[in-house]
């Protein structure tokens, strides 16, 4: 098993654990007449936490003592911890208490973050292959001016006159490339920031024409669907909700794929909406399918 592997082992077990502290603090009133039961079992979570940080802690240096592989170090100590929680679940009665509807949504709101949070790192790793792969393909064919005029118009997000002049040099001299369909993007984005969308709805035509609209953005998302998702939800502020459907559509179609969700432009009310950078470490991803519904609830409440 690779370290990968066992880490994410440790990370649903982590979750498990807190998933039971929160299930028994939420649900402390089904079990009120027997307080002793809900001390031993808070104990015995707080027990495999600190299995599992001291587990984290001593792995490297155990490793570079014994000269064995970090995966199976890992292995051991999880064999047990394992052993420990499967125990402390079959005397805890959690199979009978959780038949109670709001301990089952609890249980089961965990277990559902943490499979999306999984499903989410297997679809942004392989992205980020298809993006390396681009990078690499424009890099051969164009040359390192290419690629420094690249650098620069992906890596600044604003809207100030010099990042715009980078993204539009490469867009003018570099058309035939997934960095230019990245550039217009952001142009997109920026467009909509400011809240003029039929500007950016003009750079959404040139994206649908472009042979280069299965690249890869940053934020190892597909970046036509990326724009399509935040596109539509400014249309829905305008009062444009025809529009907005054709893209719905287009994201039921890719409902297994992800989307980077960033509101630009202003809402209703005419506040500023959240912008974020594609460079944010935290980015807010979601698949197609979700966006979706996002949007056709918006439309339902206008």
């Amino acid at each position: 098993m690779k370290i990968k592997e066992t880490i994410l082992i440790i990370a649903i077990s982590g979750a498990v654990t807190f998933g039971l502290n929160y299930y028994f603090t939420l649900n402390s009133k089904v079990v009120k007449n027997d307080t002793q039961q809900i001390t031993d079992l808070q104990n015995e979570i707080n027990s495999l936490k600190s299995k599992l940080t001291e587990l984290a802690t001593n792995v490297a240096s155990n490793a570079k003592e014994t000269k064995r592989d970090n995966s199976d170090i890992y292995l051991e100590g999880m064999s047990e911890l394992v052993n420990d929680m499967s125990q402390m679940l079959d005397s805890s009665g959690l199979t009978t208490i959780a038949t109670n509807e709001a301990s089952g949504r609890v249980m089961q709101r965990v277990v559902d973050d943490y499979a999306n949070r999984m499903k989410i790192e297997e679809y942004t790793a392989k992205m980020g292959k298809i993006a390396a792969e681009q990078s690499a393909d424009d890099g051969q064919r164009y040359g390192k001016e290419f690629s420094d005029l690249a650098d620069s118009a992906g890596r600044f997000w604003g809207n100030n006159p010099a990042n715009a002049s980078n993204r539009n040099e490469l867009i003018k001299k570099y058309p035939e490339s997934y960095a230019a369909f990245n550039a217009m993007s952001i142009n997109l984005m920026m467009e909509l920031s400011t809240n003029n969308i039929d500007a950016a709805v003009k750079w959404y035509d040139v994206m649908l024409n472009s042979r280069y609209n299965e690249a890869v953005s940053q934020a190892n998302t597909k970046t036509l669907l990326s724009a399509q998702y935040m596109l539509a939800n400014s249309l829905i502020e305008a009062d444009r909700t025809s529009e907005a459907w054709d893209i719905i559509s287009i994201l039921e179609d890719n409902s297994d794929d992800m989307v980077l969700s960033m509101n630009v432009g202003r809402n209703r009310r005419g506040g500023r909406q959240q912008q974020m950078p594609f460079g944010q470490n935290r980015r807010p991803i979601q698949t197609a399918a979700e966006a979706a519904k996002i949007l056709k609830e918006k439309i339902d409440n206008l």
